[in-house]
């Protein structure tokens, strides 16, 4: 028990650092992403995934419960109902119904989806970064926090994002008509 513990142990400091990240973590999943797979591809801010990905928490055909965070990050994504009925029963999920589930961003075809999933980090490039990092740090604090609390820490936020001149710029722009330097529609075409 001890060293499952310590491994444990070791991995969470990882997986903390990975959710701390000031940039969006992206998973591309190509193929089954089962127990610590799957708790992985939670870890990330977005998931893309092939066509013949699948998801499953199959913790409980192993006699354990699942780890690597996903007691957390499921009920989350999915509500409390489903994340039940999938750890408990190890059912898999097929990708369709994960992109339906919103466990999943975007479907690609098995051989482009690490293109894809480059294409789709790039766009991030010319997002405002500090602004970015701070909507993470409290999106990342949300389901731990007060209402009140989470007005508190926008305040702070939005201070220190209107700080940096990115927003300056953003603004300028908008005012002269200019295109914004990030416009994740029109990047999208790119």
């Amino acid at each position: 028990p001890e060293a499952m513990r310590r491994r444990l142990q070791d991995i969470h400091k990882w997986l903390r650092r990975l959710r701390d990240l000031e940039i969006p973590v992206i998973a591309a999943v190509d193929g089954p992403a089962a127990g610590a797979g799957f708790s992985l591809a939670l870890a990330a801010d977005f998931v893309l995934a092939s066509e013949r990905a699948s998801f499953c928490m199959s913790f409980a055909k192993v006699g354990l419960l699942p780890d690597m965070g996903s007691l957390y990050a499921l009920p989350r994504a999915v509500g409390m109902m489903l994340a039940k009925e999938l750890m408990f029963t190890g059912r898999r999920l097929e990708v369709i119904d994960a992109k339906r589930r919103g466990i999943v961003h975007a479907i690609h075809p098995t051989d482009r989806l690490g293109e894809e999933a480059r294409r789709f980090a790039r766009r991030f490039v010319a997002a405002p970064q500090e602004a970015l990092a701070l909507m993470k740090r409290a999106l990342n604090r949300t389901f731990e926090s007060s209402y009140d609390t989470l007005l508190d820490l926008e305040c702070q936020a939005q201070a220190l994002a209107s700080a940096v001149p990115y927003y300056a710029e953003a603004v300028d722009a908008f005012l002269n008509g200019k295109p914004a330097r990030f416009d994740w529609d029109r990047d999208s075409e790119a």
